[in-house]
């Protein structure tokens, strides 16, 4: 059938064709991923290096005895150089790439550690910490942009989370080993983790992305068909890659002109606002620590802590199952609403406590006051041998001993005290299946490949920044405010996370990074297409006069 139409009129017909079972994950994915993950266990380790390490150094007779506030600053310094390290990474994974730029922090890594290891004083720990820090920074930057552009839309919220499941193995591994190490072996067994992961970062490619911004086409073709597998047709995804390449070209812009457009503005508020909200969680250890000893728990505190990191591990492998399932926005919303429960019951257990405790001490006070309230001339001969006598001791402290074992306060807490671990388990929990790993999963997804390595730059900075903030002064918060009202504090961030991931975080499952991007800036419709069907369907465009005939199923 021929429809004859005007000269300048142009018809597009979409429609959407099914395509089968999605492309299979290959092992060169699964290695890429491995392998940029065990950068993740040094960061995990590093991190939770001085839980046991200080706890190491402030007993009697090691070899290097640390002040209350060196102990802040050993604590503290990782995260701080960690903000440093992360606005420098930005302009480094552009311009020497992101498997170099990864690649160039395992011997940092070593020195710092092996610095750490044979310190003669604070300050060499203190070195040692800041290297870390550095490498951390540029690491935490730089895995999520890998990956995301290395791992195809079908896996990348799976494989794009084994970072996060192995720095969980590495903080686990870190409390485990650190209950039978002093704080120098624990260091020297640190400096042994970057070898492997300077191995297997020789055997894999840079991203294609990145080959194809610096118009290296055969390097990017040759690395993206490793990543797909031999067997696998590359030329429709390397014509989407340069297209998209293209197009940016087209409209060059400056960081500061970038970071004005909707489209960067949203993600880049996306992001950091999710590290912003939840950024009490980067310092959890010590949260959890000091938390338990707030809550007066009789367990070992290593134990405890190594009860908490194997909840963490265990509890990333449920994200990794089912955020290619259900999607980002919907465990985000189940995490959150784990992590408030979570808060508002611990809040809720450190007010009553300190209720109970000022219902003792005035009851204490009452109980004295009534026992010393003796005539002026009562010698002292006297009050001792009242004092000594047990009929005077059982009579007089009766209700005193009543009140403080409990039985006269309107509640107590006794039956209460399995309260504080099972609710930072269950934080623990939330936290590991949506606010920990899904925000830098998604800061490889939603920032724009124009200011990709300067947003992200910014965003883990200003995570690793709030990191700091958090570390250095929650103790402080504790003794300003009391627990109550810093957990409740905690609380009511989530809330507001929550009302802003309902609103303004976008879905990414199962879309490339340029699908991402067209939809964020308006060039394409986020049009729902059933299972089976592609969501990037085919146009043909006819001009003039067009031949109307049934397409190819092929097309």
């Amino acid at each position: 059938m021929k429809v004859l139409v005007r000269a300048n009129t142009h018809v597009d017909l979409q429609i959407p064709v099914s395509t089968g079972p999605p492309p299979r994950c290959t092992w060169t994915q699964v290695l890429a991923a491995l392998s940029v993950s065990l950068g993740s266990m040094i960061i995990g380790f590093s991190s939770a290096y001085t839980s046991p390490a200080l706890a190491s150094m402030t007993e009697k007779g090691s070899t290097l005895q640390v002040t209350e506030q060196e102990e802040s600053w050993i604590g503290g310094l990782l995260p701080l150089s960690a903000l440093v390290g992360g606005i420098i990474g930005g302009p480094l994974i552009e311009s020497l790439g992101r498997r170099n730029t990864i690649l160039g922090t395992a011997v940092p890594f070593v020195i710092s550690w092996l610095l750490i290891a044979m310190a003669s004083n604070v300050g060499m720990v203190l070195g040692g910490r800041a290297i870390a820090g550095f490498c951390v920074g540029i690491g935490s930057l730089s895995f999520p942009v890998y990956l995301g552009e290395t791992i195809q839309p079908e896996v990348r919220g799976t494989l794009g989370l084994l970072p996060t499941a192995i720095g969980n193995i590495g903080i686990l591994l870190c409390f485990v080993v650190g209950s039978y190490l002093n704080w120098s072996n624990l260091a020297f067994f640190g400096a042994t983790l970057p070898i492997p992961f300077l191995i297997c970062m020789f055997l894999i490619p840079e991203t294609p992305r990145w080959y194809i911004s610096k118009n290296r086409t055969k390097e990017a073709r040759k690395a993206l068909q490793w990543l797909r597998g031999k067997d696998t047709d590359v030329t429709a995804e390397m014509q989407e890659l340069e297209n998209s390449n293209a197009e940016n070209k087209k409209c060059p812009i400056e960081v500061e002109e970038g970071a004005a457009t909707p489209h960067s503005r949203c993600s880049s508020v996306s992001v950091s606002s999710l590290f912003d909200l939840f950024s009490p969680s980067n310092a959890r250890p010590l949260i959890i620590s000091v938390g338990l000893i707030e809550a007066g728990t009789t367990l070992d505190e290593n134990l405890c802590t190594i009860v908490v990191g194997l909840v963490n591990f265990m509890s990333t492998f449920i994200a990794t199952a089912l955020i290619d399932r259900l999607g980002r926005k919907v465990l985000l919303n189940v995490s959150g609403v784990a992590m408030i429960i979570s808060l508002s019951a611990l809040g809720g257990f450190f007010y009553a406590k300190e209720i109970e405790k000022t219902y003792l001490q005035e009851s204490e006070m009452a109980m004295l006051a009534n026992f010393t309230d003796l005539p002026a001339n009562t010698s002292i001969s006297s009050i001792l041998t009242n004092l000594t006598d047990s009929a005077t001791i059982n009579g007089s402290f009766a209700g005193l001993n009543e009140t403080l074992s409990g039985s006269d306060l309107p509640f107590s807490l006794a039956s209460w005290s399995w309260l504080p671990l099972t609710a930072f388990v269950v934080y623990v929990v939330g936290f590991s299946i949506g606010y920990g790993p899904i925000p830098w999963l998604m800061m490889g997804e939603v920032l724009p490949a124009k200011i990709r390595g300067s947003a992200a730059s910014l965003a883990t900075a200003f995570n690793w920044s709030c990191t700091f903030i958090v570390t250095k002064t929650f103790r402080d918060l504790l003794s300003l405010l009391g627990a109550a009202a810093v957990f409740w504090l905690f609380g009511g961030f989530v809330v507001i996370g929550l009302v802003f991931v309902f609103f303004l975080v976008p879905e990414t499952q199962g879309r490339s990074l340029e699908e991402i991007e067209m939809i964020l800036t308006g060039r394409k419709k986020d049009v729902h297409v059933p299972p089976g069907y592609e969501k990037r369907v085919p146009v043909r465009r006819m001009s003039s006069i067009a031949n109307l005939k049934p397409l190819p199923m092929g097309v």
